[in-house]
């Protein structure tokens, strides 16, 4: 413990029973990695508020663990800690096959609900996600990890509805965007005809090679609007289903996605 802080690093730890707690807490722990299965006494949770030691709550992976007899565990251990003013940090074990990926709604569930005491205020709710986000960027030492501010790593999802009111939406993000590249966009399905007009004579510029003669003819069906290149015998064209980028050789009759449109507008001048 005490080499890694001399080395300027955070030590966690997974305890789950009193004895393990209380020697994480002897030896100086930052962080533990689970909030405890076991019944923690009181005095010893409140020595871990009391030296600022952060939990990362995983209350849904580990939210069996309760004894049968007592009705007590990670669920009671929470409700203490958060009376006492514990830091929480989002965590949700995505390493499981039982817990989704991306944001596990039921996990901020759980610790709004178990941290907010008798009454849950709009400011609870609030701390529930910047604890998923801009709390977690922060102790990771990484601010201004999940803020949307100017200079912040450019990965956003964005959904139908209003997660305030209901954090499963944020298990199906109708928008995905991950270093400043849109991966997911369900929100845009269409492009108007002058972008994918201009988007498709740019790109016969911009890849002579693959896309020649230069000039073709755009034609629209339920699918796709493209463009036919007889000499290099290669489509190119938009999908009406995803508004993705696709190109096709003859030769092997492969369809290519190139990613979505809205990505490729900026390059090309086409927005």
């Amino acid at each position: 413990m005490a080499k890694a802080h001399a080395l300027g690093k955070r030590v966690l730890v997974h305890a789950g029973e009193n004895t393990g707690f209380e020697r994480a807490l002897n030896a100086g722990v930052d962080e533990f990695a689970h909030i405890p299965c076991g019944e923690i006494r009181e005095d010893l949770l409140q020595r871990a508020v009391d030296q600022g030691v952060t939990f990362v709550t995983t209350i849904d992976t580990l939210a069996a663990c309760v004894n049968t007899a007592t009705g007590k565990g990670i669920h009671s251990n929470t409700m203490s800690l958060a009376s006492k003013g514990a830091k929480f940090i989002y965590g949700s074990e995505i390493g499981h096959d039982n817990v989704p990926w991306g944001i596990n709604g039921e996990e901020l569930h759980m610790i709004l609900h178990l941290t907010s005491g008798e009454s849950i205020d709009f400011a609870d709710v609030v701390n529930v996600i910047k604890a998923a986000t801009s709390k977690a960027g922060e102790h990771l030492g990484l601010a201004p990890l999940g803020t949307l501010v100017a200079g912040a790593p450019a990965d956003v999802i964005a959904v139908k509805g209003n997660p305030f009111q209901k954090f499963k939406l944020l298990e199906y993000p109708q928008l995905v965007i991950s270093g400043g590249r849109t991966i997911v966009s369900k929100f845009i399905n269409q492009s108007s005809p002058a972008s994918i007009e201009c988007f498709l004579t740019w790109a016969e510029g911009k890849y002579p090679e693959l896309l020649s003669p230069a000039g073709q003819t755009t034609v629209v069906s339920s699918l796709y609007s493209y463009r036919y290149y007889p000499v290099t015998q290669v489509y190119a064209g938009i999908s009406s289903a995803d508004n993705h980028v696709y190109f096709m050789k003859q030769t092997d009759g492969l369809l290519r996605s190139e990613g979505p449109l809205v990505n490729w507008l900026p390059v090309s001048g086409c927005q």
